[in-house]
């Protein structure tokens, strides 16, 4: 459905007239990418700010020239990107539903007839005579996504189309895009909340440094990402309440089979005088989801800065194959004091059973439990 082949796009940078810091430069957003995309399939896109992917929609969507490569869309295409693109600010909501529509391919008597529908899916009934550029960012990514998935395009594509608005409102988009996937439509989004594209796409797009990094499973590529471009940056310690030093000792899988343990160890320096009540570390898989957590009371531990050795030792099996975050908290009085995310990481390989590679393809934790089957 989607055919994009060796795709790359430059932009001239030009120096403000008496600002200029330099001569008139070029800069790549991205380059030699290249990917098919099959009828009925969803693509993510994730990676770091200016990695190019908003670009990338805007090619496909038709706004901008590659400057080299081609991309081949089979299909009706329609976008929801910036805020602002495809509305004419000074146009009323319902105007531009209309002018939406039109550019679509839908005639008067199609639009009229899809027009009820568009404005019971966004909401925003009494908003339709206001013009556009008093709406918020949320009532004008309501009424885009609801015009777009309402003009029976072939190829979607979103970019960050779900980041503005309440939860409700999300939850409702998810849903919409579920039935329009089951329905054969092609989608690709781009996204910086990893959960979001899991749920819901085939294989992501892992964009970086200009490049395509990594293409390939969900689950896959979200770990990639996660272990490459969003690990947590050095734990600064000046501001910590009780330590002086900590380190990751690493993760280890303690024998074989079902009685596998993992142990995750730590080394704390604590500050002379200080003292949590109590220490909590928990498992986080690589979508930032936490997923269980164990603790140890600190009463126990003296106050003159000595070196503590934390071990945590779970089950293996509760964990599906992927990458996965070990977090820690300090707890005083019955509360979170201080917590230091991502302060370690641990892969579990892939299992031997078929079943458990099926399973760790859509969630990464396993319960060991029985599910009866009774035909009549």
């Amino acid at each position: 459905m989607i055919s994009v082949e060796n795709l790359g796009k430059k932009f001239s940078i030009q120096q403000l007239p008496n600002r200029s810091t330099g001569p008139n430069h070029e800069v790549w957003a991205f380059r030699q990418l290249s990917f098919n995309l099959a009828a009925g399939k969803a693509l993510g896109l994730i990676g770091p700010n200016g990695a190019g992917k908003s670009t990338l929609l805007k090619i496909l969507a038709g706004i901008y020239l590659p400057t080299c490569g081609q991309a081949v869309m089979r299909g009706k295409t329609g976008a929801v990107l910036d805020i602002g693109s495809g509305f004419h600010p000074d146009l009323t909501g319902r105007e531009n539903v209309y002018f939406a529509g039109r550019l679509a391919g839908l005639n008067r008597a199609q639009l009229q007839a899809v027009f009820p529908k568009i404005v019971a899916f966004s909401g925003l009934e009494k908003h339709l005579g206001t013009p556009v550029k008093y709406y918020s960012s949320g009532m004008f990514l309501r009424l885009a996504f609801s015009t777009l998935i309402h003009t029976d395009c072939e190829i979607l594509l979103f970019d960050e189309v779900l980041a503005v608005g309440d939860n409700a409102f999300q939850e409702k988009c998810f849903q919409k895009i579920q039935t329009l996937k089951q329905a054969g439509k092609t989608m690709i989004m781009a996204s910086h909340e990893p959960a979001k594209l899991a749920q819901f796409c085939d294989q992501v797009l892992v964009m970086a440094d200009g490049q395509c990094q990594f293409i390939g499973p969900a689950q896959k590529a979200l770990s990639f990402y996660s272990k490459h471009y969003a690990a947590a940056p050095p734990h600064e310690l000046e501001d910590s309440l009780y330590l002086n030093a900590m380190h990751y000792q690493g993760a280890t899988v303690l024998s074989e089979g079902t009685d596998a343990s993992v142990s995750v160890a730590f080394k704390l320096k604590l500050k002379p005088g200080k003292r949590p009540s109590a220490v909590a570390v928990a498992i986080a898989d690589s979508l930032n989801q936490l997923l269980f957590s164990g603790h140890v009371s600190m009463e126990a531990v003296s106050l003159n800065g000595q070196t503590v050795e934390l071990t945590w030792r779970f089950p293996k099996k509760h964990l599906n194959e992927g990458l996965f975050w070990v977090n820690l908290y300090f707890i005083e009085a019955e509360s979170i004091a201080e917590q230091h995310p991502k302060a370690g990481q641990l892969e579990i390989p892939p299992y031997a059973d078929p079943y458990r590679q099926i399973e760790g393809g859509f969630h990464a934790i396993h319960i060991d439990s029985q599910i009866s089957i009774k035909q009549g």
